[in-house]
């Protein structure tokens, strides 16, 4: 099996009330048309949830943050 090696932005966004949070989150995101590569969601307090997306397109991934109304955003490169 064969695998690709490409460099990649990911976004780590923390949310209260992790159902409803999450929800809203995502159908935000989705609906400014992000692709992911992959993304991660992990609990990290009883409340919050943190994930961790890897989009295909980080210019969508930005609008479609600050449509979900995230205040600020910040991406990391990894490889």
């Amino acid at each position: 099996m064969a695998f690709d090696i490409m460099q990649v932005e990911y976004y780590n966004i923390t949310v209260e009330d992790q159902i409803t949070g999450s929800s809203k989150l995502l159908s935000a995101i989705a609906g400014a048309g992000v692709d992911f590569h992959a993304f991660r969601a992990i609990p990290v307090k009883p409340n919050q949830t943190r994930f961790t997306l890897f989009a295909k397109d980080s210019s969508k991934m930005t609008d479609g943050a600050r449509k979900s109304g995230l205040k600020s955003i910040f991406s990391e490169k990894t490889v």
